[in-house]
């Protein structure tokens, strides 16, 4: 039996690109497709027969693909003979189609699959199904700028076809997946719905399927402003997690489903006969109006034992380090970890990677990138120790000291300029060292000092007020954030701002982005020239002087000097972790979710080492890192920390 994959999901949700990965990978497209444009430069792949039937049933029904009510859905019997000739046509088409596995896409199917699988079922073809997931928030984006759609509109559009795509094909052999995901790693995500709908997608040329999905850039010019949807977020964690093989949570997308319907329970605008005789742009706007409606009349979501946060900002991550005592485990930490290219591919991944988390001090280097950047460390002539200490959570050792002195001493300023808060040294013996002679510690010996000694060359450098370089409005901060986000592929305009320990701004990322930030540190690509020589000059002074880092008996310093150049990385409070592998062009950071900052260095050697990055030698000079003693207070071991990867770890072979 012949089959079909009805690609479904809702314009802009990645089913163009869906469609065309298939058919580079052995499925069949049908002929006459609609050519790119402004709109989809690298194609629809969507036949125009399929959007002339489409288009033509729903005008003369008073509806189009804008339409973002459910009133006609009850309506679609395919047994009714006023609908006869719309399925006739239907079959018609499929049957003049190339053999398969054929490709369909064209959204409005998504609302019109009664007739479609009707059609295809009496042709006694076999249909499949694949389900895009795009968050709401990208579709509304990539609407706006397509047809300056409003955001409430978009996301009621979103939801309607969403909904509606998942429940019709509820029945029929399908997958789900993940447009971010695709464009990521699509290698894996061919696999995997290879093996989902039985259909065996192989490409001819991998290369192709690169340079096509390469192509593909993100639609960033967003609305301002969108309030918080609960159900549609809801849906969207659930869709997401049924694109990495959860199961799917069908109770909650039926009450959504109520939720959508109860909210139509306003008076609706229905076009008249004339209005349905206009092109579809002159009745947009008021079916974008109807979808606003619809959206503020969105009951308050139900369930609350299934209840997610707003956009499903969960860090979810499985257990990995494992503290025993004796024989026995007596805690567990879970970890969430990725590593990733510079160009944003990842390599491997476990946990949540795609909810933001705060990087800390993991963003250090890109702040000593900046301040290099800005002219600030040639004027002043610092050296890579300098450098180092800059990009340092150091441990406030004597040496640590002279650095940050020797910063002060060449931009004009003293201790007192510093405004990270006093603090004794991190490392023991220094701080009772201070102690002994009677020594108050001061805003010198705070892990950030040379961080914050730093930013100070940067405002003075560039003329900006040294007095508030601590806030985020700091023109000095702004630059940095900057930075980083360039780093990252992120807009600084849109994150959530918090305040890291000694004072500064601080922002989260997801660990995809993060990961792809540090692979850039490591690589040097996929970044512009300026940045390049600036992370180039802080990278060598780090692996130059791995103790300027952190200190003694820190994992930063002992990862660095046991790998003599060929990783790059940085802690950051809360047991963040962040490694540039350089051999290897690649970032890996994670993030123990309940901060437990002693599972960070197992975790990420262990991670290192799954993707290749240390060697034998390497791993015997870390073992101390590797699998820690747990001692009691009489200096006796009592227990160690192990570590168990699980067993899959997500990303696509080189």
């Amino acid at each position: 039996m012949d089959e079909i994959v009805f690609v479904l999901g809702t314009s802009r949700s990645g089913t163009s690109a869906v469609a065309r990965t298939l058919s580079l990978c052995g499925g069949t497209l049908p002929e006459r497709l609609i050519p790119e444009n402004y709109g989809n430069p690298t194609g629809y792949w969507e036949p125009a027969d399929a959007l002339e039937l489409n288009s033509q049933f729903l005008r003369a029904h008073g509806s189009n693909w804008f339409d973002p009510t459910l009133r006609l859905i009850d309506s679609y019997d395919v047994t009714n003979p006023t609908h006869e000739a719309f399925v006739t046509a239907i079959a018609a088409f499929l049957e003049a189609a190339p053999y398969g596995p054929l490709i369909i896409k064209e959204p409005r199917i998504s609302t019109l699959t009664a007739f479609w699988f009707a059609a295809a079922e009496r042709l006694e073809k076999r249909v499949k199904c694949v389900v895009c997931v795009r968050s709401a928030p990208d579709v509304a984006a990539s609407l706006y700028r397509r047809d300056a759609m409003p955001a409430a509109a978009a996301d009621v559009l979103w939801l309607k076809y969403t909904l509606l795509s998942e429940r019709a094909s509820r029945s029929m052999t399908r997958a789900f997946v993940s447009y971010d995901a695709l464009v990521n790693d699509w290698r894996s995500e061919m696999d995997r719905i290879s093996r989902e709908l039985a259909i065996d997608f192989a490409p001819e040329s991998p290369e192709d399927v690169d340079r096509f999905l390469f192509r593909r850039s993100d639609d960033t010019t967003r609305e301002p402003q969108r309030s918080p949807r609960p159900w549609i977020d809801a849906v969207y964690e659930r869709l997401r997690r049924a694109s990495e093989g959860a199961d799917v949570d069908t109770a909650l997308l039926d009450a959504a489903f109520d939720a959508l319907q109860t909210a139509q329970n306003l008076e609706i605008h229905v076009p008249s006969e004339a209005e349905r005789a206009l092109p579809d742009w002159e009745t947009k706007a008021n079916w974008e109006e109807t979808a606003i409606r619809i959206a503020l009349a969105l009951p308050p979501q139900e369930l609350e034992e299934r209840a997610i946060p707003q956009g499903g900002q969960e860090l979810a991550a499985p257990p990995v380090v494992y503290v025993t005592r004796g024989t026995r485990v007596e805690s567990v930490h879970a970890v969430a970890a990725c590593a990733a290219e510079a160009r944003g591919r990842v390599v491997a991944a476990y946990g949540t990677i795609d909810v933001p988390v705060f990087l800390r001090s993991s963003a250090k280097p890109f702040i000593a990138a900046e301040i290099v950047a800005s002219g600030a460390a040639d004027r002043y002539g610092f050296d890579a120790r300098e450098l180092a200490v800059i990009a340092a959570s150091h441990n406030g050792e004597p040496f640590h000291i002279a650095a940050v002195e020797s910063i002060l001493a060449k931009i004009g300023l003293d201790v007192s300029a510093l405004r990270c808060g006093a603090s004794a040294p991190a490392y023991e013996p220094a701080a009772a060292a201070l102690a002994a002679d009677g020594v108050v510690p001061t805003a010198i010996h705070n892990n950030c000092s040379g961080k914050h000694a730093g930013i100070l060359a940067l405002c003075l450098h560039a003329g900006y007020p040294i007095e508030t370089y601590l806030e985020p409005s700091n023109p000095a901060q702004q630059r940095i954030l900057a930075f980083c986000g360039r780093m990252s592929d992120d807009d600084p305009a849109a994150w959530d701002i918090g305040i890291d320990g000694c004072g500064i701004p601080v922002y989260a990322t997801s660990l995809r982005r993060a990961a792809t930030a540090f692979a850039r540190f490591a690589s040097l690509e996929n970044v512009s020239d300026a940045d390049a020589a600036a992370l180039e000059r802080v990278r060598a002074a780090m692996i130059a002087e791995p103790a300027y880092v952190a200190g003694t008996g820190r994992f930063d310093t002992a990862l660095m000097e046991a790998t003599h150049g060929k990783i790059a990385c940085k802690a950051g409070a809360e047991a963040v972790h962040a490694s540039a592998v350089l051999p290897l062009g690649i970032g890996c950071v994670l993030k123990v979710v309940d901060g437990g900052r002693r599972a960070a260095p197992p975790a990420q050697i262990a991670t290192l080492r799954a993707v290749g990055a240390l060697d034998d030698v390497e791993l015997r000079a870390l073992a101390t890192f590797a699998r820690p003693e747990v001692f009691n207070v009489a200096g006796r071991s009592v227990g160690v920390l192990d570590v168990r990867l699980p067993d899959t770890i997500s990303g696509e072979s080189a």
